[in-house]
């Protein structure tokens, strides 16, 4: 059999709660996605204007650094005459007096003559009659004021850069005084900068060699050499690439402009390490919002189920009073037909007394074995018993439709119930000088209640016998199939129904009978039981010309 229609409070219900779910989850969603991203922006563009900040910070630390080797050496040019600085020996005390003031950052003192002929010298002594004639820094640093060198190997085979000073001699012939820094301190001193746990710093030229260790500068994105190297940048501005290393790490590169330009310093930092905080807060977030929807649902299904149950408790009650309501319509029905009922027995049991007492004077005569006499006798026996019969089918009619009312839906035929209901008002509608006329066609069956089939019929055809107030008054009911239903129609050719009553009839109490004479729950009661099963109850009405209602059923589905 085909699935009954679930419950109307129970579908009410399943749909209250998904809405609730759906209203209450869709705010805290939306709210969620907003501020997750705008604090997505805001984090990450905090991270990236501190990564900023740091590589200027510490790129004006490393150029400071740079100024004061510079400057330091220029006070040492600027003091003396150049013949007092060509003695080795004077060298020699002023590189470990310089050396004692600031540390051992200095590892060798040389005063260079105009050809680029080394002519004093203090350090190791292997370098000490070195010529930088065709070195290409010389060229350089002979036309600037104070220059600083690129790293390179040089004859040291090892790495350094020098800073020079340029001065004049009596002559006005330039002079260098070159100092070499000791790559590996100045090196430790890059190295220092340290960002977070994976915080890496490199300086690299505007060729893209490395000005320090490129132990770990391997790793660096493809990308960024490539962008620097062709990038201008201004002395205040800083830039953030981000790409993935050589090990496929995602990472950010925030460079710096050094010396001028000439140097950029790279602060290299793995992206997960820098966003560190953005992605616990986002974890964070999405852990809170999923348990928050878990809670509402959880909330929401517990309360909803309770509805559901006081829902479905009084649903069970309306149904229960719904069906003493039917009952106590039916006995008033029974109340009604029983004038009726009690005249249509009325005429067979005088025919029978009439049989009786024929039969009765015909055996007190003397011709008892006379063949017309007991012709006679057998006649009025068979009289009898057809009335009998008929006072039989009278009261079964009667107790049938009085039996108690189940409302259990199961597939009716129409026609056999509404001539049971015909036979049974159909004395009253003698009483009352009208005419019943049933029109009844072959229909398919509905699924539904015979009890309350019986209730409606008989409570419309109650009340189109009520509403007919003159002599030749008649009452017809129809039987057919439309588009997959079964319709009744019920029309009288009564008063009809004031437009102003016809959007009313249906409410329950409403009436226009006079007090006493009815209640208002017949109509309603039956618009009830009609809906219910996935039908309608249509009224038709004009003033003075008779009303018509319409009942349309859907067929039983098929097995």
């Amino acid at each position: 059999m085909a699935d009954a229609p679930r419950n109307p409070g129970q579908e009410a219900e399943h749909t209250l709660r998904r809405v609730t779910v759906a209203v209450a989850i869709t705010p805290l969603l939306l709210v969620s996605a907003i501020l997750f991203y705008a604090y997505d922006i805001i984090y990450r563009g905090t991270v990236l204007d501190h990564l900023r900040t740091q590589a200027l910070r510490h790129a004006q630390i490393i150029d400071r650094f740079l100024e004061e080797r510079a400057a330091t050496l220029r006070l040492e040019a600027h003091s003396v005459p150049v013949s007092r600085l060509a003695d080795t020996r004077y060298l020699e005390a002023r590189l470990t007096a310089l050396n004692d003031a600031f540390g051992p950052m200095y590892t060798d003192l040389g005063l260079i003559d105009p050809q680029g002929r080394q002519v004093a010298y203090a350090g190791p002594p292997q370098f000490h009659r070195t010529s930088y004639a065709d070195a290409p820094w010389f060229a350089l640093a002979k036309d600037q004021e104070t220059f600083v060198s690129d790293v390179a190997l040089g004859a040291r085979r090892s790495p350094h850069f020098f800073v020079t000073v340029r001065l004049w001699d009596a002559e006005k012939r330039p002079w260098l005084l070159r100092a070499a820094i000791d790559f590996g301190k100045f090196n430790a001193r890059v190295r220092e900068i340290r960002l977070g746990r994976t915080g890496k710093a490199f300086i690299i030229n505007r060729r893209g060699a490395f000005q320090t260790d490129a132990g770990d500068a391997s790793s660096l994105p493809p990308n960024v050499l490539t962008a620097l190297v062709l990038r201008d940048l201004a002395a205040d501005q800083a830039i953030v690439l981000e790409g993935d290393n050589t090990q496929g790490i995602a990472s950010l590169a925030c460079v710096a402009p050094l010396k001028g330009g000439q140097w950029l310093l790279i602060l290299q930092q793995e992206r997960f390490d820098a966003l560190r905080p953005l992605y616990l807060a986002r974890i964070a977030a999405v852990s809170t919002v999923t348990l928050g929807i878990i809670a509402i649902i959880t909330v929401i299904h517990l309360v909803a189920g309770r509805m559901e149950r006081r829902l479905g408790a009084a649903y069970a009650l309306q149904e229960r009073l719904q069906q003493q309501i039917v009952e106590k319509s039916k006995l008033a029905a029974i109340g009604e037909l029983a004038a009726g009922v009690a005249h249509e027995i009325n005429n067979p049991v005088a025919i029978m007394m009439e049989n009786a007492g024929w039969i009765a004077d015909l055996l007190e005569g003397d011709d008892l074995h006379n063949p017309e006499t007991l012709k006679e006798i057998r006649n009025s026996v068979q009289e009898i018993t057809t009335q009998g019969r008929r006072c039989r089918e009278i009261t079964h009619n009667l107790l049938s439709f009085a039996r108690k009312t189940n409302t259990a839906a199961q597939p009716v035929e129409l026609a056999p119930l509404i001539q049971e209901i015909a036979s049974l008002i159909r004395a009253r509608v003698y009483q009352r000088g009208m005419t019943l006329t049933l029109d009844l066609h072959d229909t398919p069956p509905v699924r539904a209640s015979a009890t309350e089939i019986q209730q409606v019929l008989l409570n419309l055809l109650n009340n189109a016998m009520d509403a007919i107030d003159h002599d030749h008054g008649a009452v017809v009911v129809r039987l057919f199939s439309q588009e997959g239903h079964a319709v009744i129609e019920v029309e009288d050719n009564g008063q009809g129904i004031a437009p102003e009553h016809r959007q009313r009839i249906f409410e329950p109490f409403f009436t226009t009978k006079p007090v006493g004479k009815g209640t208002g729950l017949g109509l309603a009661i039956c618009y009830g039981i009609v809906r219910n099963l996935d039908g309608d109850l249509e009224v038709e009405s004009e003033p003075g010309r008779g009303t018509t209602f319409r009942i349309r059923i859907p067929k039983a589905p098929q097995a």
